[in-house]
């Protein structure tokens, strides 16, 4: 099985992937915990690569994402698939598509139509279908957040990697407002939706991870 975790910056979706690895763990599954971009050698000096270099244009950052996610599934996340294990992902295609995106969208590129956009994510399909297998999640568990609150608390972490939280409050926006279209293009058995913070109203990270196990308990019978 391959589970994903998606979410804005800020939205506690690496915290609630190491909780779930743990709490499968506990329940005798065989886990892989695992992360984009990343998780292999190749894919982690991209990620640095990306991550320190500045004024990328999202064609380059499309590009390095998908040169990283074929690396990761070639030498990570299909031999695991293949060898009985449950992976765990942090991040995947949903935050190409809602980051490349809305980068796009923020560009004097962008002219506000929405043929432009339909012909971004067609690449990014076309991409994934190309150079990553079009290796598709079982299931993509999206953490929901307000991208006002989300930005705040990202920016409490004191986070190294901070090409997009510099970005600003309009591209968080963005960001969630195409993870929104994103989420609504998958089946309801493949995904789970978890609102995680807004303002006023914070969930403690054992409630959450409570809610995923609930929503993931059928799928894990089937495993089980």
């Amino acid at each position: 099985m391959f589970i994903v975790l998606e979410g804005c910056d800020g939205s506690g979706k690496s915290t609630q992937a190491r909780l779930l690895e743990e709490s499968l763990k506990e329940k005798g599954f065989k886990t892989v915990l695992t992360r984009e971009p990343g998780g292999s050698p190749f894919a982690e000096d991209t990620r640095n690569l990306i991550f320190q270099s500045k004024g990328i244009d999202y064609m380059v950052e499309l590009l390095l994402f998908n040169a990283a996610r074929r690396d990761h599934l070639q030498k990570v996340v299909l031999p695991s698939i293949q060898n009985g294990s449950i992976v765990i992902c942090d991040r995947y295609i949903g935050s190409t598509f809602a980051y490349q995106c809305s980068g796009f969208e923020l560009t004097d590129d962008y002219i506000n139509k929405l043929e432009d956009r339909v012909i971004l994510e067609k690449q990014i399909e076309l991409l994934h279908k190309t150079f990553c297998f079009n290796k598709q999640p079982d299931i993509t568990i999206y953490l929901d957040i307000d991208p006002i609150e989300g930005l705040k608390r990202s920016n409490r972490h004191n986070n190294i990697e901070t090409l997009f939280e510099n970005k600003g409050l309009e591209f968080q926006k963005a960001v969630h407002k195409n993870y929104v279209r994103f989420m609504e293009t998958i089946p309801d058995h493949k995904k789970i939706h978890i609102q995680t913070l807004l303002p006023h109203d914070s969930k403690q990270e054992d409630e959450i991870l409570k809610e995923i196990m609930t929503k993931l308990h059928y799928q894990l019978k089937l495993l089980a």
